[in-house]
């Protein structure tokens, strides 16, 4: 019966043996699992930083160049009545052009009527 239990000892010391074995490999393996993601992680938050701050100076390039959109937009807005003309005295331009444009008319009209009632001189 000695054997048999110096057999069981010997069983449970090797089975004892291979279970903090098998833990060993699996924190040994967990534990470079975990370093890998930490640089994997390290690596993203470099690049999200390096990101942000491209981000950052393509919102600032953005801001000054609506700012210079809108500077050069009122330079010609104060501009715009000086350069250009208005609609309404567009319109007045033309109705008083054509009125005195029928007026001419009338006038040559008239003034050939004149003529063919009196006759040449």
């Amino acid at each position: 019966m000695h054997f048999e239990t110096q057999l069981v000892a010997w069983a449970f010391g090797l089975l004892t043996a291979f279970i903090i074995a098998v833990f060993g490999l699996l924190k040994w393996f967990f534990s470079r699992y975990i370093s890998g993601v930490d640089a994997q992680i390290a690596a993203l938050e470099t690049r999200l930083s390096a990101a942000t701050k491209e981000g950052k100076e393509a919102i600032e390039k953005e801001a000054n160049q609506r700012r210079e959109l809108e500077r050069e937009f009122r330079g010609f807005l104060a501009l715009l009545p000086q350069q250009y003309v208005a609609r309404e005295d567009w319109i007045l331009m033309a109705s008083k052009f054509d009125s005195k444009m029928d007026g001419l008319a009338n006038m040559l009209t008239n003034a050939v009527k004149e003529l063919l009632i009196r006759g040449p001189k």
